[in-house]
């Protein structure tokens, strides 16, 4: 499984370091689970990418951001 930093995502979904926080800690909220190192950052895996994807889709598709996440 393929370990990812928050750098890497931002990259990878061409969005910018803040935005995917911003994403991370919504989701978060409505109690999906990201995971973290020993000092609190976050990383991602393979099905974070995913379900990040889906949010973009979703917000892109002309929902809300509340109702992509």
């Amino acid at each position: 499984m393929k370990v990812y930093s928050p750098s890497e995502i931002a990259e990878l979904l061409d969005i910018k370091q803040a935005t995917l926080r911003k994403y991370s800690i919504m989701l978060e909220e409505h109690g999906y689970k990201i995971s973290r190192n020993s000092q609190n950052h976050r990383y991602y895996q393979d099905e974070d990418v995913i379900t990040l994807r889906r949010v973009i889709d979703g917000k892109n598709s002309g929902v809300t951001l509340e109702e992509a996440i």
